[in-house]
């Protein structure tokens, strides 16, 4: 026995599996703390300055925090919230047995993405040897792990 879809069944069914919707959100904007490791070398033993306080003297490791925003965004299915309407026309056309599923939503999802923006994440360093011209340096940090920075000393000229 073949069995005929009936054009109104299927056009129900069409609506109802294309009636669940996502909706995806921005949440909210949260920061996080960043943390680069400098490692330093001069050719001379210098002392380090950052952000205007000494750190140590070369060759040295020291972390530098700083802050990333960071975007939350939710997704969501639930045609009921999304198109009202249309979720009660087709639960007056089902007689009433879209309702119960309309209104259960899907599992929100929550996903955390970086942005790619920092927040005091510039700072200067300078170093100063006894003899030597001192040297300055402006950082602009972007997230890595590790920044490596060499730097070579000029004696000062004989006064």
């Amino acid at each position: 026995m073949k069995r005929r879809v009936n054009s109104f069944n299927l056009a129900l069914f069409v609506l109802i599996v294309s009636g669940c919707s996502t909706t995806t959100y921005k949440a909210v904007t949260y920061r996080r703390t960043v943390t680069t490791y400098l490692e330093v070398t001069s050719n001379v033993p210098a002392e380090v300055w950052l952000s205007g306080r000494q750190v140590g003297t070369t060759p040295l490791t020291v972390p530098f925090n700083y802050e990333e925003e960071v975007d939350q965004n939710v997704k969501t299915a639930n045609y009921w919230e999304t198109n009202p309407g249309t979720a009660a026309a087709l639960s007056v056309l089902s007689f009433g047995t879209y309702i119960p599923f309309s209104f259960i939503p899907a599992e929100p999802t929550s996903e955390s993405r970086p942005s790619g923006t920092f927040v005091n994440n510039k700072t200067i360093l300078r170093l100063a040897a006894e003899g030597y011209e001192p040297l300055s340096h402006e950082l602009e940090l972007t997230g890595e792990q590790k920044r490596q920075l060499t730097f070579t000393f000029v004696q000062k000229a004989a006064e």
